[in-house]
């Protein structure tokens, strides 16, 4: 599916894995922080920082 949301966007076929496993990790690297409990003491929210991060990201491919 997530492929399928970047391939309007990319190049080529490299493209599209190659942005669709940097939203993976993304994704998978918050939740685990999260789950680490590495974000409990931070001045700002997991929360705001992943949304202004998938902010950043999509913007990369919307360009």
């Amino acid at each position: 599916m997530l492929e399928s949301l970047i391939e309007p966007f990319a190049k080529n076929d490299v493209d599209v894995i190659n942005r669709a496993r940097l939203y993976r990790a993304v994704i998978f690297g918050y939740a685990q922080n999260e789950l680490w409990g590495l974000f409990k003491l931070a001045l700002v929210p997991a929360q705001t920082s992943f949304e202004f991060t998938l902010e950043e990201v999509i913007a990369t491919i919307t360009t």
